[in-house]
């Protein structure tokens, strides 16, 4: 084997990525794992705050990053996401977008006021809609990119007081398979990850107590993932390492409902 094959198959070097939540947990996972990789990457979010320590935790890995203030459910910020992301990374496009933003609402469903289930699905899907929208059209233009979106294990094994939640999750998936097959023919991959628990801000609450010991009860590696653990699925799918994988959306859940009809006790 040739000893560059590696370095040259997860090489992100020259490429542009926009990490939308990527002063989140998980997402900001995320854009370590590519800007390591040598991308130059916009990160993405509401919270200036947050976006800047994301950007200086990043500069001090010497990662080529900035940050754009926009919101993800909005058509107009997206479009200017794109300009910015061109202009301040330098590149002549962007090759790959992570989609990680997300909200949840801890609550049955009957009583969910209308506000909360709208609220839910448009920052969990339209927050992945729209950008895969404006992006999608600029990859295809470009002929080549990445698209790497976030579902949940609430897509397929919905989550007690989650619904809304579960359902845009779910609906997340069928976008990304759909995406993948329209987008195929112009040189553009599109794929999400599923990941298990990881305890991050939206979600903490929801992990504490008995549900959260059943969670890792039912959990083979008998733990919570750690936002780290994430980054090698993101830069598999990101890098051409990748290129026959489009459509498909990978598991990282450390074995989650793999257990035969078991339960093991948590630490």
């Amino acid at each position: 084997m040739d000893p560059h094959y590696l370095h040259e198959t997860f090489a992100l070097a020259g490429r542009a990525a926009v990490v939308i939540g990527g002063n989140g947990a998980l997402g900001g996972a995320a854009a370590r794992a590519l800007g390591q990789a040598g991308a130059a990457l916009l990160i993405v979010g509401r919270n200036e705050t947050t976006c800047r320590a994301r950007v200086a935790e990043l500069r001090a890995l010497r990662v080529t990053a900035d940050f754009h203030l926009a919101d993800a459910t909005s058509p107009a910020d997206m479009e200017a996401t794109l300009r910015a992301a061109c202009e301040t990374t330098g590149a002549p496009g962007v090759e790959i977008l992570v989609n990680a933003a997300g909200s949840m609402v801890r609550k049955p469903f009957l009583e969910l006021a209308a506000d909360e289930w709208s609220g839910v699905l448009s920052t969990t899907l339209d927050a992945v809609r729209i950008p895969c929208h404006v992006f999608g059209r600029h990859m295809r233009e470009r002929g080549s990119g990445a698209i790497i979106n976030f579902s949940s294990m609430g897509a397929r094994l919905p989550l007690a007081e989650s619904v809304p939640y579960s359902c845009a999750k779910a609906a997340v998936e069928n976008l990304t398979q759909q995406l993948a097959w329209e987008m195929a023919p112009h040189g553009v991959r599109v794929n999400a990850i599923a990941p298990g628990f990881f305890p991050a801000a939206q979600n903490r609450e929801v992990l504490r107590g008995e549900r959260g010991r059943q969670i890792r009860g039912n959990t083979a590696l008998g733990r919570y993932g750690e936002p780290d653990e994430i980054a090698t699925a993101i830069l598999f799918l990101a890098a051409p390492a990748s290129t026959f994988v489009t459509g498909s959306v990978v598991p990282v859940h450390g074995g989650f409902q793999s257990v035969c009809l078991g339960f093991r006790e948590p630490d």
